[in-house]
C-alpha cells in the first residue's frame, strides 16, 4: 500500500530508509570487537620458536652444509640470515651445500622396484655409494636418533627449508639402499635395525612438525619404510618371531599425535595476525599481499577491515578443521564434508558480512581447507595397517587360498581402517588392498594408485 503524499514520498521514504541502514553498518564498523582470550592464545601456539642448535630441526636445516663445516652452525647461521631479511630485506650470502653424489639406478625407491632385488646382485655399487656420501650418511644416522624435529626460527623464509627437506628425502634413498643390501646379504637383523630406527624418526616428525610441507615429507619418508620393510618380509622365508615383531613396531598404526594436523593448521594460523596487520597499512600493502588479483581486490578488502574481529572470525575456521584430528578414518568423509560445508558458508558473502567485510574475504581468501593433506595421512594409516595384516600371514602361514576366510574369522588381524572391515583380496594379483581416499596416489604408492600390500 502507498504511503499517503503520493509515490514522492514513497520513494522518499525508501530511500531514507536505506541510506538509514547504510549508516548503521558505517556506524557499527567503527567498532573493533574484543579480541577474546581464547584466540589470542590460539594464536600464540602456533608460531614457531627460535632456532636451538640443539634440536633435531636443527640438523635437518644443517645437513647439506658443506664437508667440514658444523652443520648446526651452518643451521644458526640460516637463522639469522632470516632475522636479517625480516628486519631489513636483505638475503645474506648463501654458504653453498653439500653435493649428493648418487646414481639413480643405485638409490632404493620402494614405491617403484624391490630394492633388495635390484640392489642384492649390486654390493660394491651399494658400497661405493655408502662411501661416496659418508659425511650425509653419518649425519643422517645421527638424525635419526634426534627429536625437536619442530620448524623454529623460520620467521619470514617459508621456502629456505624446503631445499633442506628434499636432502632428508635423498640421504633417507641412500640410506635405505644400505638396508636393502643388508638384508640381500643375510644380514636380516641389522637391515631391521636400521629400519625399525627409520621409521621412528619419520613418526616423530609426523607428530612434531608445524609446516604442512615438512609434515608431508615426514610422511613420504615413512611410507618408503613401510614399503620397504613389506618387501623384506617377502624375502624372510623363515623369519623368527623376534624378526615379526620388528616388522609389526615398522608397520605400527599411526597414533592419534602422528595423525594429527593440529600442529600445521595452528602454523597456518599463527601467520594470520601479521597478515592483517599488513593489509591494514593501507591499499598497496594489500596489492602486494593479493599480488596478480588487481586493485579491485585490494580495494574490496580495505572496506570495514577489522583486526580483532578478523582474527575471532578465523579462529572459528581452524578449529572446525582442527576438531577432524579426533575423527576416526572410517568416519572421515562424512565430517569432512561436514566441516566443508560448514566452513564454505562462512567464506560465502552473506547479511552477517555487512561488519568486517574486508576481514571475512581475507579469510575467506586465505584459507581452502586441508582435505587432501588429512587424506594423505590417513591413506599411510591404512598403508601401515595393510602392512601389519600381511605380515601376520606371513608368520601363521596362511596359503593364498585361505587369505580370505583368515582374515574374515580372525580377532587379531589388523583391518581397513576405512572400513572397519577386513582387507580386500585380489586373487588375480595376490595383494591386500583399499582405495586410495587421495588423488595422486600412484607417485606414491606405486601401479595403480591403490593402497596394496603382495604378501606372497
Amino acid at each position: 500500500m502507498a504511503l499517503p503524499g503520493g509515490p514522492w514520498r514513497t520513494a522518499a521514504f525508501a530511500v531514507g530508509a536505506l541510506a538509514a541502514a547504510l549508516a548503521a553498518v558505517v556506524a557499527a564498523n567503527r567498532f573493533d570487537q574484543d579480541l577474546l582470550p581464547e584466540t589470542r592464545d590460539y594464536y600464540a601456539s602456533g608460531f614457531p620458536p627460535d632456532l636451538s642448535g640443539e634440536s633435531g630441526f636443527a640438523l635437518i636445516v644443517g645437513l647439506s652444509a658443506p664437508a667440514g663445516e658444523d652443520p648446526r652452525r651452518f643451521a644458526l647461521d640460516w637463522s639469522e640470515s632470516v632475522k636479517a631479511r625480516a628486519r631489513d630485506g636483505r638475503r645474506l650470502p648463501d654458504a653453498g651445500r653439500l653435493d649428493v653424489l648418487a646414481a639413480p639406478e643405485v638409490i632404493c625407491r620402494p614405491e617403484a622396484f624391490d630394492c633388495a632385488a635390484r640392489l642384492g646382485g649390486k654390493p660394491q655399487a651399494v658400497a661405493d655409494l655408502v662411501a661416496d656420501n659418508a659425511v650425509l650418511l653419518r649425519r643422517y644416522r645421527e638424525l635419526q636418533g634426534l627429536s625437536g624435529l619442530g620448524d623454529a626460527g623460520l620467521g619470514v623464509d617459508l621456502e629456505g627449508p624446503f631445499v633442506r627437506y628434499g636432502v632428508v628425502l635423498q640421504a633417507q634413498g641412500i640410506f635405505l639402499s644400505e638396508v636393502a643390501a643388508k638384508a640381500a646379504a643375510g644380514d636380516f637383523d641389522g637391515a631391521l635395525r636400521d629400519l625399525e630406527a627409520d621409521a621412528a624418526f619419520y613418526r616423530r616428525w609426523l607428530a612434531e612438525g608445524r609446516l604442512i610441507i615438512a609434515k608431508m615429507v615426514a610422511l613420504r619418508g615413512l611410507t618408503r619404510d613401510l614399503q620397504l620393510a613389506t618387501q623384506l618380509a617377502r624375502r624372510a622365508g623363515g623369519a623368527t618371531p623376534g624378526q615379526y615383531a620388528a616388522l609389526r613396531r615398522i608397520a605400527t598404526p599411526l597414533t592419534r599425535a602422528q595423525r594429527a594436523m593440529r600442529n600445521a593448521i595452528r602454523f597456518e594460523a599463527a601467520i594470520i595476525p601479521p597478515v592483517v596487520d599488513r593489509a591494514l597499512e593501507g591499499r598497496k600493502a594489500r596489492e602486494r599481499l593479493l599480488a596478480g588479483e588487481g586493485p579491485l581486490a585490494a580495494q574490496l578488502m580495505g572496506i570495514h577491515l577489522l583486526r580483532n574481529a578478523t582474527l575471532n572470525h578465523a579462529h572459528r575456521f581452524y578449529l572446525l578443521w582442527e576438531a577432524l584430528d579426533e575423527v576416526e578414518s572410517r568416519d572421515l568423509p562424512e565430517r569432512i564434508a561436514e566441516t566443508r560445508r560448514l566452513t564454505d558458508g562462512m567464506a560465502r558473502p552473506q547479511w552477517h558480512w555487512l561488519y568486517n567485510f574486508g576481514g571475512k574475504l581475507l579469510v575467506a581468501r586465505s584459507w581452502t581447507g586441508l582435505d587432501s593433506y588429512i587424506y594423505r595421512i590417513r591413506d599411510v594409516d591404512a598403508l601401515a595397517n595393510a602392512a601389519c595384516a600381511m605380515f601376520d600371514l606371513r608368520e601363521k602361514a596362511i596359503p593364498p587360498e585361505s587369505v580370505e576366510d583368515y582374515l574374515a574369522n580372525s580377532a587379531t588381524a589388523c583391518r581397513d581402517p576405512y572400513t572397519g572391515q577386513p582387507f580386500k583380496w585380489d586373487r588375480a594379483t595376490r595383494r591386500l588392498w583399499t582405495a586410495s581416499r587421495d588423488g595422486g596416489a600412484e607417485e606414491r604408492f606405486g601401479g595403480d594408485g591403490r593402497i596394496a600390500v603382495s604378501p606372497y
